[in-house]
């Protein structure tokens, strides 16, 4: 049933799960532990995708970003303080989650974008570094690491590190 859009869908689903439990569950009485054991095994570790478990391991690995933390400023929190040129710093405020990935990848892409322009149009060097600083950032998902990881080809086809 996959694609279906309606709530109509919800409901065949829904029935054809009870038909299915109702009466295709009590075929499966006589059948033994052991076998019906394999079945769950064998289905279940087809659904791990090691990949994602890679990902998931290497999370720990975003705390890199923190040794920057010390050398980076706010400029609306410190008016006074410089820019450095060549750099474009970005700062993430919150969580990273499937829901809202695509908007942060998206924002600090046109941060960017909009930066180059600006620098463009004075006439001054073109952003070389890309930091994103992300000491609030308490939680991320995989959705999250993806999103970082289009960031980061992205800034390589714009030969920015």
């Amino acid at each position: 049933m996959a694609g279906c859009q309606t709530a109509v869908s919800n409901i065949v689903i829904s029935v054809v799960v009870l038909l299915t439990v109702k009466f295709l569950t009590p075929l499966f009485e006589y059948t033994p532990n052991a076998n019906l054991s394999s079945i769950i095994i064998s289905t279940v570790i087809g659904l791990i995708d090691y990949d994602v478990a890679i990902l998931i391991w290497k999370i720990d690995k975003l705390d890199s970003w923190r040794v920057w933390e010390r050398f980076l400023v706010n400029i609306r929190q410190y008016p006074e303080a410089a820019k450095i040129p060549d750099v474009l710093i970005v700062r993430v405020d919150s969580a990273i989650y499937s829901s809202n990935s695509n908007y942060k990848k998206e924002r600090i892409l046109r941060w960017l974008t909009e930066e180059e322009d600006n620098l463009k149009a004075k006439y001054e060097p073109r952003i070389e570094f890309l930091i994103v600083e992300m000491s609030p950032v308490t939680d991320t998902d995989t959705s999250g690491i993806h999103a970082f990881e289009e960031i980061h080809r992205s800034l390589q086809k714009r030969d920015v590190q």
